[in-house]
């Protein structure tokens, strides 16, 4: 198949998922605040809300592993369960049914985790697959929660640096760097010099940027200008920092550098779906991989410019 053809495939599967979408209620899955002692444990519910004849879903929960672990998974008389528990890597998958379908507000799942460490640790949710009992899809928005525990909480430095450079590989030395985090509605500057193109910042961990958030990225010469996202990984956490380079003037989602979104850039995106490569230009809902809907996102866009 052409990848004209595949690009074709993927635009009627996404208008008709967003049809689907626009005659669904408002469902979500949420998991609550939870506080407990340190090396105590603690039970949390897993919500499917406004839910219509759920049948099965698998749900993927990330936390912090020094902070948290998972030492169970139960069902429900409204849910069956079967997690997969890996607290080395902080994920717990949870596939569940209910072949009869039921409606409604619906515990999906209840999860007991134990505190071994101070802190604070999020509960950040990923619908892996969220289907009625006809399996079609039941679009749902995500609640994420927070877990705390006892003990002295010693604040921790989080370190981001970086290099600013133009799409000719050229340096552009003091560069202005904004870095914003909205899931917490915060906003800072790097620090940066006028005879380099380097730029640091240091965050706190926990209190300015946690495991499953995104930094947004906003670089300028005062002429041209980037602006990219960045998911923040386990690993990252555990390194207390990450290094990010940035290519000013170019836009997310241009993988030919010819600085607007046409369709040959969704076709390179489509490319690199089908190799499993990846680029931050090319993940433009920045979410860590490059898929289908990246593919779409950027062919509307050369169909729609903003």
């Amino acid at each position: 198949m052409s990848i004209r053809l595949l690009i074709a495939a993927l635009i009627i599967t996404s208008v008709l998922a967003v049809a689907h979408v626009c005659t669904a209620e408002a469902a979500s899955v949420s998991i609550g605040d939870v506080t407990c002692g340190l090396h105590e444990d603690v039970t949390v519910p897993v919500v499917l809300s406004d839910v219509a004849d759920y049948g099965t879903g698998t749900i993927k929960i990330t936390y912090n592993p020094a902070v948290v672990h998972v030492t169970g998974v139960a069902g429900t008389p409204q849910s069956t369960v079967t997690p997969s528990i890996n607290n080395t890597a902080g994920i717990v998958i949870i596939s569940a049914w209910n072949m009869g379908g039921v409606s409604g507000d619906v515990l999906f799942a209840n999860v007991t985790l134990r505190s071994v460490g101070p802190c604070q640790s999020p509960l950040n949710l990923m619908i892996v697959k969220l289907n009625d009992n006809s399996f079609s899809p039941i679009p749902a928005a995500t609640v994420n929660g927070l877990f705390t525990t006892g003990g002295h909480c010693t604040p921790q430095s989080f370190a981001v640096t970086g290099y600013i450079f133009y799409p000719n590989g050229s340096v552009c030395n003091g560069p202005f760097v904004g870095v914003t985090n909205p899931d917490r509605g915060a906003e800072w500057q790097a620090e940066t010099d006028s005879d380099n193109n380097h730029y640091r910042i240091s965050l706190i961990l926990h209190n300015d940027v946690d495991l499953g958030e995104t930094l947004r990225f906003n670089a300028t010469d005062g002429s041209r200008s980037t602006e990219i996202g960045h998911g923040i990984s386990l690993d990252e956490i555990n390194s207390v920092g990450f290094s990010l380079n940035i290519t000013i003037g170019q836009i997310q989602g241009d993988l030919n550098g010819d600085y607007k979104i046409t369709s040959e850039d969704a076709a390179i995106a489509l490319q690199m779906v089908v190799r499993g490569e990846y680029s931050q230009i090319a993940d433009v809902n920045e979410d860590g991989w490059i898929t289908a809907l990246d593919v779409l996102m950027i062919l509307r866009e050369s169909t729609h410019p903003t």
